[in-house]
């Protein structure tokens, strides 16, 4: 699936609001994950704790529709994607236990009161049994009637994230336990290898927050209106790669791969350096601290905010809208990704209204606010393109110099150097690389292409950037 793949942009951090991205960089900086990775943890948990409060009015529609979001990041072990799921999700694990201690207490009155309505109901069962033949029931009827009616409410226990469930378990769930949930996984062969990569259609209609009805001939049947769901999913190559293979054709004819954004960041293994300090944890507690804040406000009757954008917002969403729709033309950037680019826009949506929500922004979708969405539903479509989209015919040097070239901006270049030693890309440089006529032969290209010059100085090889070319941003 990642033949012949090659990183062309950076992740686009600078387009989150300032709330957001100095935490995701405080998250890379202390764990040194795939920053791509760690934004994406943090979308889902955002989409997750937004989702219950907020819908968002599109320009071309009258009606409000979700801002769920639906994501997968193709990782390996040992990327630390656990480390940066759990940084972001705490928030709402510690919600949950505390919605379990007030389920508890008011189960218990409910448990109270119920007996006291039980007792209450068999003594008016009891008054109808004694009634003499003849006698008028119209009042006990009455009674009857009024006693139902104040037959009291079974509390519901608020659970939010669902790891390892099945389909049946999730829909159950959000009927039982609130609207809202979030399949949240950092190991997501539980869910393509489980029951749920056979129920697409079913995970795509709650993401589009249709009214579902389950039918029971034992059980009780039951309805589920305005579900909110997000999915946040980390999975190893090779186990994506098998759902791709089993279910690729159906989960893009009916829409599941075009409605998640997808990504497979670079690896940081064997660049990730420690320092002898406490890592420092300003920024991250202000992101929590506002996940919080929405997790416990207070709605009138279970209802939610609808966001629409600003003229110029709107004006923005609707030229992307028909740039998109032009550029699935033959030839054009969403030729070959169409069904992607059906969904482009409504992510589009969906990404504002969570920065906007999120962000504690008031008002209408800012310019601003869905300019940043844009880049990072720009990078997301040229990650699905560059995953999905037939790959041409690239030889090696090629493909190990684009790699090095990348690893080279991010290592050197960024850092504010502009040589670096050989043996050290053999030492600390791309995986595939670490092979001296490997590297060689992606030196040789970089060098034709005047990218890189290679120079020996007391016996030492030395790679030299050319700040024409690595002065460029890509």
């Amino acid at each position: 699936m990642k033949d012949a793949y090659i990183r062309k942009q950076k992740f686009p951090i600078e387009a989150f609001p300032a709330l957001i991205r100095d935490a995701i960089q405080e998250v890379e900086s202390n764990i040194q994950a795939p920053i791509a990775l760690i934004a994406s943890s943090a979308l889902g948990a955002m989409s997750l704790v937004c989702q219950e409060y907020v819908n968002v009015l599109r320009p071309n529609m009258t009606d409000p529709t979700p801002i769920s979001l639906f994501l997968l990041v193709i990782a390996e072990s040992g990327e630390r994607k656990t480390s940066a799921d759990k940084l972001f999700t705490r928030v709402i694990f510690d919600y949950e236990r505390e919605q379990e201690n007030i389920y508890q207490q008011k189960k218990m009155e409910y448990d109270a009161a119920m007996y006291l309505w039980n007792t209450s109901k068999k003594a008016i069962h009891a008054s109808i049994k004694k009634m003499s033949k003849g006698e008028s029931a119209d009042l006990l009827q009455q009674e009857l009637i009024a006693h139902a009616s104040s037959e009291p409410i079974m509390p519901k226990k608020k659970k939010m994230i669902y790891v390892d469930a099945t389909p049946e378990a999730i829909v159950r769930g959000l009927f039982e336990h609130g609207r809202s949930a979030g399949i949240m996984s950092d190991e997501a062969g539980n869910i393509f290898k489980g029951r749920a990569a056979s129920s697409l259609p079913l995970l795509n209609k709650i993401w589009e927050g249709a009214t579902h009805k389950v039918e029971r001939r034992v059980s009780e049947s039951f309805s589920i209106h305005n579900p909110r769901l997000t999915m946040s999913l980390m999975g190893q190559e090779k186990i994506v790669k098998k759902f791709i293979q089993r279910h690729g054709e159906e989960s893009r004819d009916i829409g599941f791969l075009a409605r998640t954004l997808i990504c497979f960041p670079s690896s940081t293994q064997g660049s990730r350096q420690i320092e002898n300090k406490t890592p420092s944890w300003e920024h991250l507690p202000k992101f929590q601290k506002r996940m919080a804040d929405i997790l416990n406000m207070e709605r009138i009757d279970g209802s939610s905010e609808s966001v629409k954008f600003s003229p110029e917002a709107a004006a923005f969403w609707i030229d992307t809208f028909n740039s998109v729709e032009a550029d699935m033309q033959p030839g054009c950037y969403f030729a070959e990704i169409k069904d992607y680019a059906s969904k482009y826009a409504e992510n589009l949506a969906r990404l504002a209204a969570v920065l906007h929500f999120f962000g504690g922004d008031v008002g209408d979708i800012s310019l601003e606010t869905i300019r940043g969405a844009e880049k990072i539903c720009a990078w997301y479509a040229d990650e699905f393109k560059q995953l999905f989209s037939p790959k041409p015919e690239i030889p090696i040097e090629e493909l190990d110099g684009s790699e090095l070239t990348r690893w080279l901006q991010h290592n050197v270049w960024d850092r504010g150097d502009d040589w670096i030693r050989k043996n050290e890309i053999l030492k600390y440089g791309p995986n595939a690389l670490r092979n001296k006529e490997r590297l060689g032969a992606a030196l040789k290209y970089l060098e034709f292409q005047r990218r890189v010059d290679v120079s020996i100085e007391r016996k030492v090889n030395y790679v030299n950037l050319n700040p024409n070319y690595f002065n460029r941003r890509f």
